[in-house]
């Protein structure tokens, strides 16, 4: 059997898949899978079982060149020994360049799979629609749900981490962060997002790492990527000296995604690093703003983390959710839904969720 899937972007998106996309790999180590997505998502797949192939993929922007990429990746990947009832592909992202790898493999011999995307039930959501479902079920359920559809095939085995023993190798970050001193607390935050509406006012996420940094028990990671967020976050860091920055430290993504495996807590927004953490297993407290966990994005919960992941947003306000995405412009201006959080309740919330070590 050999099971072709595709989801290109975005990361956030790509890395949802994961805990799927694992557990039918470890669930039948007898089918060949193969991962198809953009080059530069393929670091995210970290220890991929090995019945698991990712391949990476660049695109020049027009469908011709596009088919004949897609065209390309699968003839090389395909196996000619199985029959067609044994060859299946799912498309896990539901877009023009998708659908093009379906009619690829289609005339390959390969049946084909489309995940729902739910996006009139979300629609609604966000138009606040007196048809509008409470929520949208899970991401992971929905990218399982095809997967169901094939005869034969197990349902996906529990995931718990890209780790297989739950924790990344110290050794890729200790030379930035040195040894955990006993009883000490570490928290990671990463503030940033890839749009306005997801992202909690900085002056205000300044005071909440003031606040925490003021607790001699507590060390804490700043992650985040690009010039901007670096000179950011580098100045935040400078500040205190429990604080450190790991924008422009050069640590692969193997090695953030190992570190965060051994924090305590991971403060995010609506965001990639959310499910990043959540690929480790590290219990995740998120700030959402114009978007809601009730649109299917929300971090997946691993069986052995050691607390639920938890949410903070703003209840009441007619307004949101107003956007899927957090790409549309607040509709009442100011984006009250984020600046009406208090820092001192976020930093309240961690210490709940997050209390001292026992020395």
């Amino acid at each position: 059997m050999h099971i072709i899937i595709s989801r290109f972007s975005a990361i956030g998106d790509v890395a949802m898949t994961i805990p799927v996309v694992y557990g039918l790999a470890q669930a039948n180590p007898s089918y060949r899978f193969t991962m198809l997505t953009k080059r530069g998502m393929t670091r995210i797949f970290v220890n991929p079982p090995r019945n698991l192939e990712v391949i990476g993929l660049d695109f020049k922007g027009n469908p011709l060149s596009d088919y004949r990429t897609l065209a390309d990746a699968v003839d090389a990947v395909k196996d000619k020994g199985d029959g067609n009832d044994g060859r299946y592909f799912v498309d896990l992202h539901d877009v023009m360049r998708s659908r093009l790898l379906s009619l690829v493999c289609l005339l390959r011999g390969y049946k084909t799979l489309r995940f729902d995307k739910a996006r009139k039930a979300k629609r609604d959501i966000i138009r606040h629609s007196s048809k509008a479902p409470r929520e949208v079920s899970s991401n992971f359920i929905r990218y399982a749900a095809p997967f169901a559809r094939i005869h034969g095939i197990k349902p996906a085995a529990a995931f718990r981490s890209v780790f297989p023993d739950g924790k990344g190798d110290k050794t890729l970050f200790e030379h930035l962060t040195g040894h955990r001193h006993k009883g000490e607390r570490w928290i990671g935050i990463a503030p940033f997002a890839a749009h306005e509406g997801k992202i909690y006012p900085p002056e205000l996420m300044k005071q909440v790492i003031d606040l925490l940094a003021a607790k001699s028990d507590t060390r804490i990671y700043l992650f985040g990527g690009g010039r901007r967020e670096a000179e950011i976050l580098g100045g935040w860091a400078a500040d205190h000296g429990n604080v450190i920055s790991l924008a422009g430290s050069g640590l692969s993504l193997e090695a953030e995604l190992s570190l965060m495996s051994h924090l305590d807590l991971m403060v995010t927004m609506d965001s990639a690093n959310m499910h990043f953490a959540s690929l480790v297993g590290t219990p995740t407290l998120s700030i959402w703003g114009a978007t809601s966990p009730v649109t299917g994005f929300a971090p997946y919960q691993s069986p052995d983390s050691p607390r639920p992941n938890e949410y903070i947003q703003v209840d009441g306000l007619e307004c949101r959710p107003c956007s899927v995405f957090g790409d549309k412009p607040c509709r009442i201006g100011g984006y009250p839904c984020l600046h009406r959080i208090q820092p001192s309740a976020v930093v309240s919330r961690i210490m709940e969720l997050c209390p001292p070590a026992n020395p």
